[in-house]
């Protein structure tokens, strides 16, 4: 096994907390103290232990005090794999990834990736250059988290995978400002004409829109880009669009008439058009519909679709959850949450 890297530079962001996060702290505990990841509470009386613990779950509340020890978790286990990488400590044994394990098995090791129109910026390519450079940097995230799990050594078999993940870029200036219909005739035109490279050939394509472009361009400085230690369900992550080849399906056929007032009925549950981070395109995205996992309604069934390229979008009903991009088919935050309290834990 190949000996440890030294560990890529981790930009860290400005300290989300502080002195100000309780609104009690012992005598010599501070905001530093209490989140070093060597702290030491030998000498402290566990009735300071506790006030200290709710004076943090006062000021911050149920749900930022959680994220708050998930933020604690994640800077702790950084700093301990930091200090391994320094002490000349082996990285772990590789462990194949799900999205490289289909790519191998299924493809050989060959070229896959989507099909991708731009739609915008045909009047400025030096912006458009500046966007495609950095939704590569960002797509290769998928590649970096894998990296990360062994403590920044990168394995042969993730530097043989990175270009073989691919945008297949169509750029035509007729295709500006195309809506959904317009890109999905196009799509059709390549897959009957056979232009559209097999291991991309899908039942969904992407689409750098103008919304989508400017997710990316809007990214002012180095703190703002997302990276291996970015958390998943983010609201505001630089995105694609994802387009369904097909505007409304039909998993039942005629035999059930569609009601669309019922959310039950999984024709309300599909979005033609959705976000999709660029960061999870490969590990999540690519690998979810490469293996023909479910249907394209339950895949679509928690994330709102995007009325950015117009067509038709099913009703949202009350109480549905509806996260604004599409992180994967796990568990989100918010449904565990609603299982520990239908379970009494919470």
């Amino acid at each position: 096994m190949a000996g440890p890297e030294e560990p890529k530079e981790v930009k860290v962001k400005k300290e989300p907390y502080s002195d100000a996060s309780s609104s009690y702290w012992a005598p010599g505990w501070n905001w530093e103290r209490w989140s070093h990841p060597e702290v030491e509470f030998d000498e402290t009386s566990r009735e300071e232990i506790d006030k200290m613990r709710l004076g943090i779950l006062e000021v911050l509340g149920e749900d930022q005090y959680e994220e708050m020890t998930g933020y604690l978790y994640r800077q702790h286990t950084l700093w301990q794999d930091k200090k391994m990488v320094a002490e000349g400590v082996p990285p772990p044994e590789y462990k194949q990834p799900d999205f490289i394990k289909r790519w191998k098995q299924w493809h050989g090791g060959g070229e896959v990736g989507f099909v991708t129109f731009r739609t915008a910026l045909y009047d400025d390519e030096a912006k458009w250059n500046t966007c495609k450079e950095r939704l590569s940097r960002i797509l290769s995230l998928s590649f970096d988290r894998v990296v990360r799990w062994h403590r920044w050594h990168e394995y042969e078999e993730i530097t043989e995978a990175r270009p073989k993940f691919k945008l297949h870029w169509i750029e035509d200036k007729s295709l500006e400002g195309a809506d959904a219909e317009a890109l999905r005739a196009r799509y059709l035109q390549l897959r009957e004409r056979k232009e559209l490279p097999r291991s991309m050939d899908h039942t969904m394509f992407f689409c750098a829109s103008p919304q989508a472009v400017e997710s990316v361009l809007s990214l002012e400085d180095e703190d703002d880009f997302p990276t291996v230690e970015s958390k998943y369900w983010r609201n505001d992550a630089p995105f694609l669009l994802a387009v369904m080849e097909w505007e409304q399906v039909d998993p039942h056929g005629e035999e059930e008439p569609y009601d669309p007032d019922d959310p039950h009925d999984e024709r309300n549950w599909y979005k033609p058009v959705f976000k999709v981070p660029a960061e999870i395109v490969w590990s999540e995205l690519w690998l979810y519909e490469d293996s023909s996992i479910g249907e394209p309604t339950r895949m679509t069934r928690n994330v709102k679709g995007s009325a950015e390229l117009g067509g038709w979008l099913p009703k949202i009903f009350d109480g549905q959850e509806q996260l604004e991009m599409w992180w994967g088919m796990g568990p989100t935050p918010q449904s565990l949450k609603r299982r520990a309290r239908l379970r009494g834990l919470r």
